[in-house]
């Protein structure tokens, strides 16, 4: 494994860490999207966005199957970047 997939690899573990960091204390759906936690979704957005850009590069460089659904989490990333205005909370 080259030095770029390694640094793709820590940059999604970090962001995975964020991700579960600003949902420790959310207990339910209806606190997740409260006002109060706006800034908790935008920064897990941010999170999922970064993520999907990590895998979408580990893809290119990286010819073996590292990964299992990259498809699926460049497909989401790419929903929540061109697709925002159809997005729903309940989704992300």
């Amino acid at each position: 494994m080259n030095e770029k997939v390694q640094l793709y690899l820590s940059q999604i573990l970090f962001h995975i860490n964020k991700i579960n960091e600003k949902l420790f204390n959310i207990d339910s759906f209806s606190i997740y999207t409260s006002k109060q936690n706006e800034d908790n979704r935008l920064v897990i957005e941010r999170c999922l966005i970064t993520i999907g850009e990590a895998v979408n590069s580990i893809k290119k460089v990286e010819l073996n199957n590292l990964l299992n659904n990259t498809k699926e989490i460049i497909g989401f990333k790419n929903l929540i970047v061109y697709a925002y205005d159809r997005i729903d909370d309940a989704i992300v």
